[in-house]
């Protein structure tokens, strides 16, 4: 049966646990903070399901399971919006810095075939696990890869989104970039300083291509006129800062970030790019400094929510079920100060689907957890 966590059980404690009562339809987070982009508030947090129901004081109810989590924070689960996660299997090769991704791949290529051939042998499922798995332990609810799994049971909200992963590789980029639809169109372009990066701005205008479905991966050769007409059009900037340090060895220009309506996302990047998880990523784009951390902390939450046409990305009722659960006092503290050592719930569609081991007995779902192999202390959703 598939699983998110199958292939992460720890061998030394194979025992599940299971919940100590039956499935419920509802949960409710009683007496803790939440975040809005207003401030931090306290209240009752239903869920009905998949949905935030009501905030308030809950009314007693036999049909709600009731967590306490009044020593807690509650926030929106994370948005990493570039997360190849089938990657996360294959171990960090040969950082940079390189002129760009491409010079980098030639690189493997030539030089460790091996690597890329050992990995194609892993089945596509496993290479997928590891991602969802490094996304889940940090606080992500939600992630955009260009290799997708489908399952009955929703473990890690996929984006939906086409991708682009190179235009030089691209056969026929310009039918991929002028499909109508409202999905989102991932492209990574100007990702190097090379001549051909610097050049990829201008060639997806020269397409029609820079609109408010496009998102540019990568950026590292963006000029500030380049950054203009992004922000002109209301496309987006994906910013993955440890892959740009482990390939290029540098990051995107900080003028970039002073243009003005530009609209930026994070991506954590995969393992086998030197990225490290998505919390990593905001701490190392924290100590850039281009940004202040109100705006990164929105480039996880409300921007790529609207970017994806996603109910997330706050706590108000109609919103999705997709929430973590930090000992921390502020957001901030929990992304930039604590990170995944604040880390308490992870909850993706009303079903909690990470938590530390005190939390397992508390909640009655009804499906069995395991030990997560990567890290010591959190027990993951098995559904058998």
């Amino acid at each position: 049966m598939g699983s998110v966590f199958t292939n992460l059980i720890n061998k030394l404690h194979p025992k599940k646990v299971a919940p100590c009562t039956s499935a419920t339809s509802s949960i409710a987070l009683i007496g803790g903070q939440y975040w809005t982009s207003a401030g931090i508030k306290t209240g009752d947090i239903i869920l009905d399901r998949t949905l935030i129901h009501s905030i308030g004081i809950l009314e007693k109810s036999n049909d709600i399971n009731e967590l306490d989590v009044s020593s807690c924070l509650v926030t929106p689960g994370l948005i990493d919006s570039w997360h190849p996660l089938h990657e996360d299997n294959i171990p960090p090769m040969m950082p940079g810095p390189y002129l760009d991704r491409l010079r980098r791949e030639e690189a493997i290529n030539r030089n460790k075939p091996e690597a890329l051939s050992n990995s194609a042998k892993i089945p596509v499922q496993k290479l997928i696990d590891k991602g969802v798995v490094n996304c889940l332990l940090n606080g992500v609810t939600a992630a955009a890869s260009p290799v997708v799994r489908n399952e009955e049971y929703v473990k890690l909200r996929m984006l939906k989104s086409r991708w682009i992963e190179a235009l030089l590789w691209e056969k026929n980029p310009k039918r991929i970039l002028a499909k109508s639809d409202d999905v989102p169109i991932i492209v990574s372009a100007a990702d190097g300083t090379g001549r051909s990066a610097i050049r990829e701005i201008a060639q997806l205008d020269s397409m029609g291509a820079i609109s408010d479905k496009l998102m540019i991966c990568g950026g590292a050769g963006l000029s500030r006129t380049d950054a203009e007409k992004l922000a002109q059009a209301g496309a987006y900037l994906i910013w993955q800062p440890l892959v740009d340090r482990f390939v290029l060895g540098q990051t995107i220009p900080p003028e970039v970030f002073e243009v003005r309506d530009l609209k930026v996302l994070i991506g954590a990047g995969s393992t086998r790019d030197g990225g490290d998880g998505l919390l990593a990523a905001m701490q190392a784009a924290d100590r850039f400094g281009y940004l202040d951390r109100s705006s990164l902390i929105n480039a996880v939450t409300a921007v790529p929510a609207q970017a994806f046409n996603l109910m997330t990305g706050k706590i108000e009722p109609g919103y999705l079920a997709d929430l973590a659960v930090w000992s921390a006092d502020s957001f901030e503290e929990a992304i930039f100060v604590k990170g995944r050592e604040a880390l308490e719930l992870v909850i993706v569609d009303g079903i909690v689907v990470l938590a530390r081991e005190k939390w397992i007995k508390k909640f009655g779902q009804g499906q069995n957890f395991y030990p997560v192999k990567e890290a010591e202390g959190f027990w993951g959703l098995f559904e058998v």
